[in-house]
């Protein structure tokens, strides 16, 4: 024990909370330097093992804007669109810039091809990625306020080179917008202005009514008994996911999502949920088993049995937020590499309350750096599709550190549970 105590009053004298922050944003843009230069290698190839389901599939980037831009155009739940009415409200927007003839011709799947030649929209994409780039740097003042400007040119590089940030820049997901509005809740959450937390609380609804399962991140507020705060939150909730229906026929609108939604099945697609991590780490394949889903499901809900266990100090909200982001991995099975951006949230929280650290401390913020970091680690050719070794490990990571997080959890809260039942014992 004295022992241990030595090594980590050495290892906070070398390595405190904020320059170990800083050591993981330079590891995290170092493997993006080395990816990049690693790329010239092998021009496109070495860049597709990243960011493609398949390395030499140079035609499908940006698709989930396009494909989305023009399905919102054409009336989005005709045509089994999965994704909820105030994204293609938004995407509706954004697609109004281009010429209306080009909207004459019938609908057809994968139809973003057909648009995506238009200069308007190329300003569509462009602009779509400018408001997240604002909405992004405005988010990061306050928690970056008491940093140094190459600190926060630093972390603030990192969050954006990080893996998940550039995937979903690849693909032009929406997820970009549910992530940035759900980190304003996290900067919003614990302020003493009270108008600050009810535009945190807006951010939770606009975040999952863009991408539904950051809802669960209501839970925080269930735990802290803020019971008008979480059904003020659910009402906006309800306004920003359900009202943007009646732009899209109502009720019937509401029946074909979901029923789209029941349909949708992606799992063998660069996917990094758990059942496809375990699947792989133990079947050697990737795909669709039944029982990886149950097990998925039981883990999500060990992480969010958790999420209660956990000590209220504002310096474990990285826990909380990391228990969450993981549990998703879990409830939703088809991830796109993509779905990993919610772990910027805690890498972010997690070197922000200057504390001393313990050695178990230094070992998740392993697991967050690897979990962000672009490793140039290459493909698995004998797979098909194709499945890149960057995103095995995010899955391994993901579940290693799960197990470690809740083990954690569990120890200190039995540690802590105790210690109570002795006070108490000689207080009587």
């Amino acid at each position: 024990m004295k022992t241990k105590l030595k090594l980590e009053e050495k290892l906070n004298k070398i390595m405190p909370a904020k320059r170990l922050q800083l050591l993981s944003a330079f590891l995290i843009l170092l493997s993006f330097a080395v990816f990049m230069i690693w790329s010239l290698k092998d021009p496109g190839f070495k860049f597709g093992n990243i960011f493609f389901w398949r390395p030499f599939d140079r035609a499908d980037t940006f698709m989930d804007f396009y494909n989305s831009v023009y399905d919102a155009m054409y009336g989005p739940y005709e045509h089994d669109v999965i994704y909820p009415p105030l994204c293609c409200l938004i995407f509706k927007f954004f697609g109004s810039l281009i010429p209306g003839s080009s909207y004459l011709k019938p609908w057809t799947t994968r139809g973003g091809f057909r648009i995506r030649g238009f200069q308007e929209i190329q300003f569509s994409l462009l602009l779509f990625f400018l408001f997240f780039i604002i909405l992004f740097l405005g988010a990061m003042q306050k928690p970056l306020s008491k940093r140094g400007y190459f600190e926060k040119m630093a972390i603030t590089m990192a969050m954006m080179l990080s893996t998940p940030v550039l995937f979903a820049f690849e693909r032009g997901n929406i997820i970009i917008y549910s992530f940035v509005f759900l980190l304003l809740y996290f900067i919003c959450y614990d302020d003493e202005r009270a108008w600050l937390r009810e535009v945190g609380y807006i951010c939770l609804a606009l975040s999952a009514a863009i991408k539904l399962y950051p809802a669960i991140f209501g839970l925080m507020l269930i735990r802290d008994k803020r019971i008008k705060e979480a059904v003020r939150t659910v009402i906006y909730g309800i306004v920003f996911a359900v009202g943007p229906f009646i732009f899209f026929g109502g009720i019937e609108a509401v029946k074909n999502m979901l029923s789209a939604i029941g349909k949708f099945k992606e799992t063998e697609n660069y996917g990094i949920s758990f059942s496809n991590g375990v699947s792989f780490l133990l079947l050697g394949s990737t795909g669709y088993h039944r029982w990886l889903t149950f097990a998925g499901m039981v883990a999500a809900a060990c992480l969010i049995v958790s999420f209660f266990l956990v000590d209220k100090k504002i310096e474990n909200r990285w826990k909380m937020s990391a228990l969450l982001s993981l549990s998703m991995l879990g409830l939703v099975e088809n991830c796109g590499k993509y779905m990993i951006i919610f772990m910027v949230i805690p890498w972010l929280f997690f070197f922000i309350v200057d504390r001393p650290l313990k050695l178990i401390d230094y070992v998740y913020a392993a697991f967050l750096t690897i979990m962000l970091a672009p490793l140039p680690t290459g493909i698995f050719h004998e797979l098909r599709p194709y499945y890149d070794r960057n995103t095995m490990v995010i899955c391994w990571t993901a579940i290693i550190m799960s197990v470690v997080l809740m083990a954690d959890i569990l120890i200190n809260f039995i540690r802590t549970h105790k210690k109570d039942k002795t006070a108490e014992s000689s207080a009587s």
